[in-house]
């Protein structure tokens, strides 16, 4: 009676011999001397298909095969938790039954998993190429873009350090970063690396993964190709317009919405306002970078003022 879980103990034929304390205090309803264990849980059951999954998982994996099993119970106030049924088989051919409310660790991995998933649609469905390493640089996953970027597919990739990719000056821009995130600096502005071997820049930023003890984790590198802005061409965008229209409020009255981009600068909201002051359609805009749409175009001083 002083076990902390419920205790049930069946003689060969299934039928209960005894149980402790615990049992009523689980379900808020005891095991009635000759009620089978198999009625007294479909009492718990909130339908009738309910009941015939429970009555399923009883005999034939908890009493016949002896499985630790899961099952969704409701208790005598109405409340809907999850408990565990243990089997151990008895020397007399009966079995020994403990419960045990799982509810919290069941509530606990649905939500682990519920996580786990939207970080993987997340990681695996974004558009630029992200890479995920330990704080000494191995790459540990991959996503799409990343792997059509280098060129590698992720089983390559992996185990591989991510200064490898990089030039001599992109490793040390990359470590720079990653000493600021290690000392518990906020990650900061996008800065311009080259792979090694190419002639195209591209836009980097580091995000920090912490443990429980505050501790850097896991990186995240963020990687987006550093798109030139057109300069010539009936088809590309027009020219910088430097003369604000007289259309625009005057900059004493309220503040009206011009533009919206993310924090990696690329633009997702373009206004009827601005295009009065740029000179370009929504559609001519659509995820250009923040940065080249101003002259210099330099995105590290950019991001960083």
């Amino acid at each position: 009676d002083t076990m902390p879980c419920g205790l049930i103990v069946l003689d060969e034929r299934g039928r209960p011999t005894f149980q402790n304390a615990h049992v009523r205090d689980l379900f808020g309803r005891e095991l009635k001397a000759g009620d089978s264990v198999e009625d007294w849980l479909l009492l718990a059951c909130v339908n009738d298909a309910q009941r015939e999954e429970v009555a399923t998982i009883w005999r034939e994996s908890v009493w016949r095969r002896q499985l630790t099993r899961v099952v969704s119970l409701s208790t005598a106030d109405g409340l809907l938790k999850d408990f565990e049924f243990r089997p151990s088989p008895l020397p007399s051919h009966g079995l020994l039954v403990t419960i045990h409310d799982v509810t919290e660790s069941c509530r606990l991995e649905e939500m682990l998993r519920s996580t786990e998933a939207k970080f993987r649609s997340l990681l695996h469905d974004a558009p630029g190429a992200i890479l995920l390493t330990d704080p000494a640089g191995t790459i540990f996953e991959a996503n799409a873009a990343a792997e059509k970027l280098l060129g590698k597919p992720k089983s390559e990739l992996r185990r591989t350090s991510v200064d490898d990719w990089f030039d001599h000056e992109g490793v040390q821009t990359r470590r720079a970063e990653l000493r600021h995130l290690a000392n518990g600096g906020a990650p900061r502005a996008v800065v311009e690396v080259r792979l090694k071997d190419r002639e195209s820049k591209l836009l980097l930023r580091l995000a920090g993964i912490s443990d429980a003890e505050h501790r850097l984790h896991s990186v995240v590198h963020f990687l987006d190709d550093v798109k030139p802005m057109p300069v010539t061409g009936a088809s590309e965008m027009p020219p910088l317009v430097s003369v604000v229209p007289e259309s625009l409020p005057p900059v004493e009255s309220e503040a009206v919405m011009v533009l919206r981009a993310t924090s990696q600068g690329r633009i997702t909201e373009w206004s009827a306002t601005a295009e009065g002051l740029f000179g370009w359609s929504a559609a001519d805009v659509s995820k250009t970078s923040l940065h080249q749409l101003f002259r210099p175009s330099d995105a590290t001083g950019f991001y960083f003022d």
